[in-house]
């Protein structure tokens, strides 16, 4: 059975620091959260997410933003995501966030090198735990990425831990697609 490793990033890779952010200017901050769980529980965050948008009657066909949630929405998906996490043991969140202004200038030359050793730094002491891991980036990760970069990078730093996992890389879109043509 895989673990599978869903990924999604807040913030942007632009470098414009000299306007504020919205007006013309970057992010000063990029997060890149994980939620990592095995394969039998993949229905569990998908229910709660559901829930959500369901109590409160959110558009389906929209992805709801952080930024745009109330207070009170906020509040009841980080109590929801704690309880899932309290109940299954092997449901963990993680989450690693970098000061862009502090990021060296040999990591801003190409957008894919900050993405992917950040990823890196949050993933791999969990990676070289299993024999199979799925890695799941929100589709709007692309754009980082070519997915390819990725793999290889991913793929080279469990060699050098002498790990035996099998990485794969599957966009959201495309996980979706291949659960549907399973059914």
């Amino acid at each position: 059975m895989a673990q599978l490793v869903y990924v999604d990033e807040s913030g942007d890779l632009g470098w414009s620091f000299d306007k504020p952010y919205g007006q013309g200017g970057s992010s000063r901050y990029l997060t890149i959260a994980a939620v990592l769980l095995p394969e039998s529980k993949n229905h569990l965050p998908e229910r709660k997410i559901r829930q959500l948008y369901k109590n409160w009657k959110w558009d389906t066909a929209r992805e709801k933003k952080w930024v745009d949630m109330p207070d009170v929405s906020r509040e009841a998906f980080a109590r929801s995501a704690s309880n899932l996490a309290l109940t299954h043991a092997d449901i963990e969140y993680r989450a690693i966030v970098v000061a862009k202004e502090r990021v060296q200038q040999s990591l801003r030359a190409d957008p894919n090198k900050l993405y992917n050793w950040m990823l890196k730094l949050l993933l791999l002491d969990k990676l070289v735990q299993h024999e199979r891991v799925v890695l799941v980036p929100d589709p709007r990760s692309i754009k980082v990425s070519n997915g390819k970069m990725l793999d290889h990078y991913l793929e080279m730093a469990l060699y050098e831990k002498g790990a035996v996992t099998h990485l794969e890389v599957t966009p959201l879109l495309m996980l979706r697609s291949s659960c549907e043509k399973q059914l």
